[in-house]
């Protein structure tokens, strides 16, 4: 037998013990009420801030900067828009496991997407395009990159505002809203202040107060 067919069975060996003979990781109990709400939140938070962080960093990539720093400029503003996509997604797509779809009660949900629609302004046909369009570019060249040629990251200004009218919805419906300030909920801040932050980086000045804590 030659080493390689030695090491081939030795290599199946352990797997098979690790598969039949280890003791399987005990599962989790699933998330509370309260879990679900603060995740929620949290992804809401990170979406905001890195749309906002990115369209700050973007203002500025024509600023005068050693050149040797354009590499790592540009890599680090395209990060925060796909972050910012990912996090989108996982909100408002509606198989994600912290989609609205899936958190909103359902006695509530026509009242809800009603309310969304009317607060980005678009029909539900387009709106379902529009979140295809993040999943699209989720997929297809962040998450995976796939044999599409063109590229179109999706615009912002649509995604920004369904998630300020996400999070004012649970401030003032969740039973939960009461737990966090309400400060907590304004995404429009969030961008806002990131959008300064992310400037006053690229430019290496002083930095506001960091705007993206999560809740308490």
């Amino acid at each position: 037998m030659s080493w390689r067919q030695n090491w081939g069975m030795i290599d199946l060996r352990v797997l098979i013990h690790r598969l039949f003979m280890s003791s399987p990781a005990p599962l989790e109990p699933p998330l509370s009420d309260y879990e679900r709400f603060r995740r929620v939140v949290i992804v809401a938070q990170q979406s905001a801030c890195n749309f906002g962080y990115f369209r700050g960093a973007y203002s500025v990539k024509d600023d005068d900067s050693p050149s040797d720093y354009d590499d790592i400029r540009a890599r680090v503003t395209n990060n925060f828009l796909d972050v910012g996509v990912l996090e989108w997604v996982k909100l408002f797509y509606r198989r994600e496991q912290h989609a609205w779809q899936q958190y909103i009660p359902a006695a509530q949900r026509d009242a809800f997407k009603a309310g969304l629609l009317a607060a980005v302004g678009l029909s539900e046909s387009e709106w379902d395009a529009y979140v295809d369009s993040f999943r699209e570019y989720r997929d297809k060249f962040i998450a995976h990159l796939d044999s599409k040629r063109v590229m179109s990251p999706p615009m912002l200004d649509i995604a920004i505002s369904a998630l300020a009218y996400y999070m004012q919805y649970l401030d003032d419906n969740d039973p939960f809203g009461e737990t966090m300030e309400e400060y907590q909920f304004d995404m429009r801040r969030l961008v806002e202040l990131s959008f300064t932050t992310a400037v006053a980086f690229m430019r290496r000045e002083g930095l506001p107060p960091a705007s993206c804590a999560a809740p308490a």
